[in-house]
């Protein structure tokens, strides 16, 4: 195990994505957040499961195993439109095919809702997180933000569904406002304020003093 320093300080996060680590970095902001390949972690799980939770622990227990080390964050997220009984859901990142981009995936979304008025194209993006450390799941944490879909991209911020996933409460899409004030509101950032909560409490402490015992 890593001392009780970089036990505190790092947090393996379970996934390649660039842009991900960036969101997490800059919520996490006390903590140091490294990817898979900074460890020489190459590959990634299949996600398979029938859940945004049970994608998130299967990330999240396969990168524990393989970096038994370093505490593990890994999470999965999508969006959800209330029209296509929740859909895409686990798939959205794969929504337009296997080998479908975002640009794919928000083209068919739009097809998909073509001619539906505002009030049915309510959709939420939602995100689960899962802590583990040495193979075992420690912690779990989810966010759910609700908005609706545009009727068009609008912006060029963030990625994946950003630019369609309009939030009322800015009156913007996300895709349209600095990555800094989405952060305050996101899904993901929803589930990490439960994770630093866990991360930050004397429960976490107790946890890591059993641990090296």
């Amino acid at each position: 195990m890593k001392s009780s320093g970089n036990f505190h300080q790092t947090i393996l996060l379970g996934s390649h994505n660039p842009h991900k680590k960036e969101e997490v970095a800059a919520i996490l902001s006390g903590f140091q957040i490294i990817t898979p390949s900074q460890v020489g972690i190459q590959n990634e799980p299949e996600e398979n499961g029938k859940t945004f939770l049970e994608n998130a622990t299967a990330k999240s227990l396969y990168f524990s195993q393989k970096a038994p080390d370093y505490l593990v964050l890994a999470d999965d997220s999508g969006i959800e439109v209330d029209a296509l009984d929740g859909k895409p859901g686990v798939h959205s990142k794969r929504f337009s095919g296997p080998k479908g981009d975002s640009a794919e995936n928000n083209q068919k979304l739009l097809s998909l809702l073509e001619g539906l008025d505002r009030e049915r194209r309510k959709a939420q993006f939602r995100c689960a997180m899962v802590l583990s450390y040495q193979g075992k799941a420690l912690f779990q944490g989810e966010g759910i933000v609700r908005g609706w879909i545009a009727f068009s991209l609008r912006g060029n911020q963030g990625f994946g569904y950003d630019p369609l996933f309009y939030y009322p409460p800015f009156q913007k899409t996300f895709g349209e406002v600095p990555p800094e004030e989405k952060n305050r509101v996101s899904h993901r950032y929803l589930a990490l304020r439960t994770i630093q909560y866990f991360l930050e409490t004397n429960k976490f402490h107790s946890f890591e003093t059993k641990i090296k015992t």
